[in-house]
């Protein structure tokens, strides 16, 4: 049995100006779940493969974005992420309100980086991680547990640590990887032998 999930016919697609990448979130959930690989292919790009863990891309991303925004953001953006951050904390009328406004507050430190390249990474795995938080968020503690990660974030945003902001986002990201990984083993211990 191989290590690794194949996805194929990524298609690009515009989406409020921004390039980004549709896949089978099924088949990219399902490999994370068993702690596979995925590959991916991209029709713009035939016979070329993109491979890679989820978190790793998050990891070397999203650490270097937070200390960015920490160095670049004014007064105005450091507003709206509190205020996005503060949208976690409104019980939710379902699972999607909180995940939503996760993938908004990485998408604003993104913004707050003043390089739209970063915005175009983060969003061509917007779609994932969506599916991924939704998933998370079912967890009673999740939404509370994100919370408090973000107000870290922010906090060190705010006071322009880029060092502070790049260990928050670190240690956030790995939490997250941890839960995830305890959530899909438990999954695959609940789930009837086929």
């Amino acid at each position: 049995m191989s290590d690794t999930v194949f996805v194929t016919g990524l298609a690009l697609h515009a989406y409020h100006g921004v390039m980004q990448h549709e896949a089978d979130i099924g088949q990219i959930r399902a490999a994370q779940e068993l702690g596979k690989a995925v590959k991916f292919s991209v029709d713009a790009y035939p016979g070329d493969v993109f491979e890679g863990k989820i978190h790793q891309v998050r990891m070397s991303i999203e650490v270097q974005i937070a200390g960015y925004a920490a160095e670049q953001a004014d007064d105005d953006e450091i507003s709206e992420l509190r205020r996005i951050s503060a949208q976690l904390r409104v019980p939710p009328d379902d699972i999607d309100q909180p995940a939503v406004a996760d993938v908004e507050f990485h998408r604003q430190l993104a913004l707050m980086t003043h390089n739209e390249l970063f915005l175009i990474m983060l969003d061509s795995i917007s779609d994932v991680m969506l599916e991924i938080r939704r998933a998370m968020f079912e967890r009673a503690d999740a939404v509370r547990v994100a919370c408090r990660e973000h107000d870290r974030v922010a906090r060190a945003v705010a006071a322009r640590d880029a060092g502070a902001a790049r260990d928050a986002m670190r240690r956030h990201l790995e939490k997250a990887d941890r839960d995830w990984a305890a959530m899909s083993a438990a999954a695959r211990v609940a789930a009837p032998a086929s």
